[in-house]
């Protein structure tokens, strides 16, 4: 519905769970138990989140009903690309229905079919120890975060790969989780050496420290919604929520697990 208000999913390493933008449960079933999972993604329109599953047998995409977890189904493999065990994070093209997965074992970004029986390699080239992608498809962007050999940095590119530019190459040591701001056409990221959350524009330009140092330590995921920013931190199993321009910030939950990725549920994070 138009008038429901966001919620938060995000991922531990054995379970999903939805709950209000203050931490509390969601009504029903919101918590969904897991073997072991990996990566996280949602789509507004089809009121559902996937994962990556790995099971004992086998390793497969796997999607639930946001509004019942118990209710799931399986996406299944791509056919050209099964080894979907080696995917760190995925996001999806909303307006297309195309996936994108960040492969940090063989260091590729790909690019799937929504029902995943096409595939493509996007991005190989000078991709070492990529971490994190974020999709802006109103403007056929992706950005993306790597630890590098060397060189670790936040890059953008064309959704189709092309046109890559670094825009953030100093000052950044683990760049993880990174998610963009649609209205405002900035970039956030978390640095979980350096142990700040910074943003920039699309265009690499006026670069600001969010907030930096103790409490938002070791921080792994980030999401944006209007005027706060929720990240995940493994200092005290906590996901935090930031304002962006008053640079307050408090803690909405305390897990018994380290958060990984998290996502804030709403049709803004996917306009039409």
């Amino acid at each position: 519905p138009e008038s429901e208000e966001a919620s938060l999913i995000f991922s531990t390493k054995t379970k999903i769970r939805r709950v209000t933008l203050n931490g509390v449960p969601w009504p029903g079933n919101s918590t969904l138990n897991l073997l072991t999972s990996n990566a996280l993604e949602f789509s507004h329109r089809n009121r559902s989140l996937c994962y990556i599953h790995y099971n004992i047998t086998k390793t497969s995409i796997v999607c639930a009903s946001v509004d019942n977890m118990n209710k799931k189904w399986e996406l299944g493999t791509p056919s050209s690309f099964p080894e979907v065990d080696s995917i760190q994070q995925m996001a999806l093209d909303w307006v297309s229905g195309n996936w994108y997965f960040l492969d940090d074992v063989h260091e590729i970004i790909l690019l799937c079919s929504s029902n995943l029986i096409w595939c493509t390699v996007l991005v190989e080239y000078k991709l070492s120890k990529p971490r994190a992608l974020a999709l802006d498809p109103t403007h056929g962007l992706m950005f993306f975060t790597k630890w590098g050999h060397t060189a670790p940095m936040l890059e953008r590119c064309r959704m189709d790969g092309t046109e890559r530019t670094q825009l953030v190459t100093h000052k950044i040591v683990y760049p993880y989780g990174v998610t963009v701001d649609y209205p405002t056409s900035h970039v956030y990221w978390v640095d979980t050496y350096l142990d700040y959350v910074e943003r920039i524009d699309y265009n690499g330009e006026n670069r600001r420290t969010i907030m930096k140092g103790f409490p938002v330590q070791n921080l792994y995921g980030i999401s944006v919604f209007e005027s706060r920013l929720f990240v995940s931190s493994w200092h005290n199993d906590t996901i935090r929520e930031l304002h962006k321009i008053k640079h307050t910030e408090r803690q909405i939950l305390k897990d018994s697990e380290r958060p990984f990725n998290l996502h804030v549920f709403h049709r803004q994070k996917q306009p039409d």
